[in-house]
């Protein structure tokens, strides 16, 4: 069992589409799919309601390169955090093992993608 928070969750979703373009096991690759899948659900409404959020505290400005931004207005950044730390910090159980980190030893994945993937790795078992 595999516990994540959405904190965790969020810079997952790009490194799972690079793995999951990877020649991986088909069981691996299918646990990584499942697994992937349920963090993508959670990160879409994550983002909607945090953009609700940014709707709610805060303003519609123009940038210096004419494009039309929300942002949070300063006066309201407290209240704005106060909502969404403890939004940050809803669990979800991914129900898998981790999987061995030789797997994918011989993969173009970078240290990045490796770094945000990390709950779902563990030692080789020959070692």
């Amino acid at each position: 069992m595999i516990k994540l928070t959405l904190r965790d969750m969020a810079p997952m979703v790009n490194s799972f589409n690079v793995i999951l373009n990877l020649p991986l096991p088909a069981r691996d690759a299918y646990r990584l799919g499942i697994a992937a899948k349920q963090i993508q659900e959670r990160v879409v409404v994550y983002e909607q309601t945090r953009q609700n959020l940014i709707k709610k505290y805060g303003e519609t400005i123009e940038t210096p390169q004419k494009e039309t931004v929300m942002r949070v207005k300063a006066e309201h950044i407290d209240a704005f955090t106060k909502e969404l730390e403890p939004l940050l910090e809803e669990t979800l159980e991914v129900n898998m093992e981790p999987i061995p980190i030789d797997t994918v030893a011989d993969s173009k994945l970078n240290a990045i993608d490796l770094l945000n993937l990390a709950p779902f790795f563990c030692e080789s078992k020959d070692k």
